[in-house]
């Protein structure tokens, strides 16, 4: 689909990349000012499109066009959720959704859920192409960790425990680099952690409810599964080449998987203990999401773990680890700060260290979250 949406939303996109990664920031710069009036024309197409109820792939992908453009601008304006908003209405219109019939779609191929169905042989079909996988696939990344820091349920939460509540796969995986098991348990506990806020502003929480809803979320993430610790690759050895590469990128993906999979238990913990670094299941859980990034050689993929990087570096007080995560964000460079949001997660990471730093006294629980708010920012961690 070649819509005025899509098109706008390439020029927006392409025209970011090359301004920031030759360091070009100036708001007021000619460059910029043309990037603004794409921005708009994207905007008001896309909300025409959505009013009309006639949003098409093509405007999703342009929608998403605009969440990477403000990640490329620093990530911090809330402007993506507005856009993924956009991106969330054509999927919640999809057949997909509607038929509830991606058990028997190619769309999450490579999952159990479509393993079973497969074999079942009495799912209704629909037909997706690969345009519309990467969209459905995409949003639903955006949804869950975009969750996260919004503090809110996400949106196809009940999709997920249906699509991912089962044994789990790796459709999601080989995309995100996230465990379908483990993304659930991350929307989960986005779901718990907004339901926590609520029942305290009401003041009615109930601990045992807490406890007993972070129960369940821990046996997602218990799920079997080997852990890889990185070692071994000398059982490459005697392969062909293209058989090693194929070994080295899929341990590569288990090794990602790992991260997320402990990011996911130390998230849990700061809904259950709220952010206190003093905690000893928060402490551990650091401590095995530092391991997991060990195991994992830095490289540009980095970008991609803003989130684990971001929330490990927010709940430890380790001078070590604080180093070795500053590090990782570092490695990418001047060229990888200028284009992405790792610059501004590195600075949060920051501002919660100097506040919890300068609380000798008392306790020291500073919610990374709230720390973002302060700052005005509000971060999609992907």
């Amino acid at each position: 689909m070649h819509s005025e949406a899509a098109l706008f939303g390439t020029l927006t996109l392409t025209s970011l990349y090359k301004i920031r990664l030759r360091g070009g920031d100036g708001a007021q710069s000619e460059e910029m000012v043309e990037v603004r009036g794409f921005k708009e024309r994207v905007s008001t197409a896309l909300e025409q499109r959505r009013n009309t109820s006639m949003l098409d792939s093509g405007d999703a992908m342009a929608a998403l066009h605009m969440v990477s453009a403000v990640l490329f601008d620093g990530g911090t304006s809330a402007e993506w959720d507005q856009f993924l908003d956009i991106a969330k209405a054509y999927v919640a219109q999809h057949p997909v959704v509607t038929m509830k019939s991606w058990h028997s779609s190619p769309v999450m191929e490579g999952s159990s859920s479509t393993a079973l169905a497969a074999r079942s042989g009495n799912a209704p079909t629909t037909m997706v192409d690969k345009k519309t996988q990467f969209i459905i696939k995409t949003v639903a990344w955006f949804d869950v960790i975009g969750s996260v820091t919004m503090r809110r349920t996400p949106f196809f939460l009940d999709t997920y425990r249906e699509l991912f509540g089962r044994q789990g796969g790796a459709a999601m995986e080989r995309i995100m680099g996230c465990n379908e098991k483990v993304l659930l348990a991350i929307a989960e506990t986005a779901a718990l952690a907004a339901w926590r806020r609520d029942e305290e502003e009401k003041g009615t929480l109930n601990f045992m409810k807490l406890a007993k809803r972070a129960g369940e979320i821990e046996e997602i993430l218990s799920f079997t599964g080997p852990l890889d610790n990185g070692a071994g690759f000398t059982e490459y050895w005697g392969m062909d080449e293209a058989r090693a590469e194929q070994e080295r990128q899929a341990r590569t993906v288990r090794l990602v998987s790992n991260v997320f999979r402990a990011t996911g238990r130390l998230y849990l913990h700061t809904v259950v203990s709220q952010c206190n670094p003093d905690v000893q299941d928060i402490k551990v859980a650091v401590q095995s999401t530092i391991e997991a990034f060990k195991a994992l050689q830095a490289s540009d993929f980095d970008r991609s773990l803003v989130f684990p990087i971001t929330l490990a570096g927010c709940m430890t007080d380790n001078k070590d680890y604080r180093g070795y995560l500053e590090g990782r964000l570092l490695q990418l460079g001047p060229k990888g700060q200028a284009v992405g949001n790792s610059g501004s997660c590195l600075k949060l990471m920051q501002a919660v260290w100097k506040k919890r730093d300068q609380q000798l006294t008392g306790p020291r629980i500073f919610d990374w979250i709230d720390t973002m708010n302060d700052l005005g920012w509000c971060l999609l961690l992907v």
